[in-house]
């Protein structure tokens, strides 16, 4: 499951490009600071954004009409900027093969070589520091902060949180 899911990850990667409805979307959805964050990050992620915004809109029509949710799916994995593809790749692999490596990253600053892998690591938090930053509200700086946070989204009321978790672990 785990390697086919990778799989499908990477080979969509290849040629990413948001198309010009989804960028004219970004343009009326998000702040000009907002904006800014995603534009910053990389096209592969921006196609990965809009994948989990369609998915939660699929799987909870009811709450469709809220802005938060894709200010929330489409900025939630800002935190990985700065990283690129192939430190995804040897971030999967240490995880899988030599997690101990990952868990003795300490904070290291942005232009520290292992920065991209703490990045990875912590992006859902490095993510939410940047939302609360461009001015996103409380309500999308915690779902952002806890979409890999299962206990979190168990533990949750608010749909947002549950829902950008499921959504991202499908897509």
């Amino acid at each position: 499951m785990q390697l086919c899911y990778r799989s499908r990850q990477w080979w969509r990667s290849l040629g990413a490009e948001l198309p010009a409805p989804d960028r004219a979307f970004v343009q009326a959805h998000l702040s000009q600071l907002q904006r800014t964050l995603f534009a910053a990050m990389l096209p592969r992620d921006q196609v990965h954004a809009f994948a989990v915004y369609r998915a939660i809109l699929r799987d909870h029509p009811d709450i469709a009409a809220n802005p938060d949710i894709a200010v929330a799916a489409l900025l939630h994995d800002a935190g990985k900027v700065g990283t690129q593809l192939w430190h995804r790749v040897a971030y999967v692999l240490l995880q899988d093969f030599a997690p101990g490596v990952l868990r003795r990253l300490g904070p290291v600053i942005p232009h520290d070589v292992r920065y991209p892998f703490y990045a990875l690591r912590e992006h859902a938090g490095l993510g939410a520091a940047l939302a609360r930053a461009a001015g996103c509200n409380d309500r999308v700086v915690t779902a952002i902060a806890q979409h890999h946070n299962p206990a979190a989204a168990q533990g949750s009321d608010d749909v947002l949180v549950r829902a950008l978790q499921a959504a991202d672990a499908r897509e």
